[in-house]
């Protein structure tokens, strides 16, 4: 959408809506970056509990070793 207006010099200015573009697209893509972020805090949670669990394993299993 475009406006034609009188600034305050009395001169014509044309005014978009290139600020509300701008803000909706940063507000998407903050939403996807909280996203991918959100995910891959996940699967760092998931692998840290595997290799507890594996290290977990291999403790016990090297404490019945002779």
């Amino acid at each position: 959408m475009i406006e034609e207006t009188i600034d305050g010099l009395g001169r014509r200015a044309i005014k978009t809506n290139t600020h509300e573009r701008s803000k909706k697209l940063n507000r998407e893509h903050n939403q996807e970056k909280r996203s991918l972020e959100h995910r891959n805090q996940k699967i760092g949670d998931e692998k840290n509990e595997q290799l507890a669990i594996g290290s977990t394993h291999r403790s016990s299993i090297e404490a019945r070793e002779p």
